[in-house]
């Protein structure tokens, strides 16, 4: 008896051991308007991209549209939600990495300004050990990222 009982509190220890992703799965985006026209913006965002680290995989001018590629940055739990086990956060684990990239598309709001729409995409790895599988996370921006290169973009 006392075995039956060990065993149904040992499945369910492991069974709470499970990967929760982030409560809500959705694509990042802030917007902003920055008081300069198109052509401007256009230069800056590549600009900032770039000195940032970041490959342009993906322009249209046509659409305003700018696609980078993605880059390793080390988020923690403050920055990005990738889910957690036992309660405790993946993006706080040094075994996780954090894949980020952006979509920047501008719009002429106004005479001489424009319309700026940040949207950011965070993937996340977890190698638990060398020789391991790596497993694929759901990752969700909190907003730094996004406040970041908005920031970048307004002192260039």
């Amino acid at each position: 008896m006392h075995k039956l009982i060990r065993g149904w509190v040992l499945f369910l220890a492991v069974s709470a051991c499970v990967y929760n992703p982030p409560s809500e799965q959705k694509t990042q985006s802030a917007t902003t308007t920055v008081a300069i026209p198109v052509g401007q913006a256009w230069d800056r965002v590549l600009a900032v991209l770039t000195e940032s680290g970041y490959t342009i995989t993906a322009t249209s001018k046509e659409s305003g549209s700018i696609t980078t590629g993605e880059k390793l940055v080390r988020l923690n739990e403050t920055q990005a939600d990738c889910g957690n086990i036992w309660g405790i956060p993946y993006t706080k684990d040094p075994r996780t990495q954090t894949l980020v990239s952006f979509t920047v598309r501008l719009t002429e709001s106004s005479l001489g300004q424009t319309k700026t729409v940040i949207a950011t995409r965070v993937e996340g790895r977890f190698l638990a050990y060398a020789g391991a599988q790596t497993t694929l996370l759901q990752c969700q921006s909190l907003g730094y990222l996004e406040q970041d290169l908005i920031g970048k973009l307004g002192n260039k």
